[in-house]
């Protein structure tokens, strides 16, 4: 798997800018920034992934199909968004 483009900058802020750099509280700051942009794009592909899920829903209910299996993944996904969204640490 590759590296993420937030991954990818957090490495060369620490591998060349940091060492170079003597304030500490700015570094952490742009590292903090950039865990947040992450969680906030997994957030972002996860609603995209619900609103989907939820016309496939519709869909199935109007051409009278089974749908219940859309249920199970609904609620996985409403589970993981629940848990970024609680994640004060990084959001805050």
């Amino acid at each position: 798997m590759s590296k993420s483009i937030y991954e990818e900058a957090k490495e060369i802020i620490i591998n060349s800018i940091l060492p170079r750099e003597s304030d500490k509280q700015n570094k952490l700051k742009v590292i903090k920034a950039l865990e947040k942009a992450q969680k906030q794009e997994k957030l972002l592909e996860l609603y995209k992934e619900l609103s989907k899920l939820k016309d496939d829903v519709i869909h199935s209910v109007f051409f009278d199909t089974d749908y219940e299996h859309l249920s199970v993944k609904k609620e996985k996904i409403e589970e993981r968004i629940k848990e970024l969204e609680n994640d004060k640490k990084i959001l805050d």
